[in-house]
């Protein structure tokens, strides 16, 4: 019975390892939704921000609960950020700036802040050109 409590708990580390995507991936199969805009707001309203999504070390998804998609690419790489896919922000005058930064934080500590860049509105693609 050990054994094969201990082959099954393998067997899905395995197949949880082989399902996850990197980075890399991740970035490249959200980014296939959208098209850049080149089109660019200084600062968004915290309270309007639907969901995020942390791509890899130095891009981040503003989801807007008005349907507007922003992407933002941090001034520098923002090492575990990608990993860890968490962050931390302290906002003023509920606005979301260019000049503000992240802290990336995991379960058991804090890392240094990453500055935010910019924030470019995204166009979703139709389904079929993605």
């Amino acid at each position: 019975m050990r054994i094969l409590l201990t082959s099954i708990a393998v067997f899905s580390l395995c197949l949880g390892v082989s399902f996850a995507k990197t980075s890399a991936e991740r970035y490249e199969d959200e980014m296939a939704k959208y098209k850049r805009t080149d089109m660019f707001e200084k600062c968004i309203r915290h309270n309007s921000i639907k969901r995020t999504k942390v791509l890899d070390d130095t891009h981040i998804i503003f989801e807007m609960r008005n349907g507007q998609v922003y992407l933002n690419t941090l001034t520098n790489n923002c090492r575990p950020l990608g990993f860890t896919r968490q962050f931390a922000v302290n906002v003023r005058n509920n606005r979301l700036c260019d000049v503000d930064f992240i802290s990336v934080l995991d379960s058991m500590t804090s890392y240094g802040s990453c500055g935010l860049g910019k924030f470019e509105l995204l166009e979703e693609l139709p389904d079929n050109e993605s």
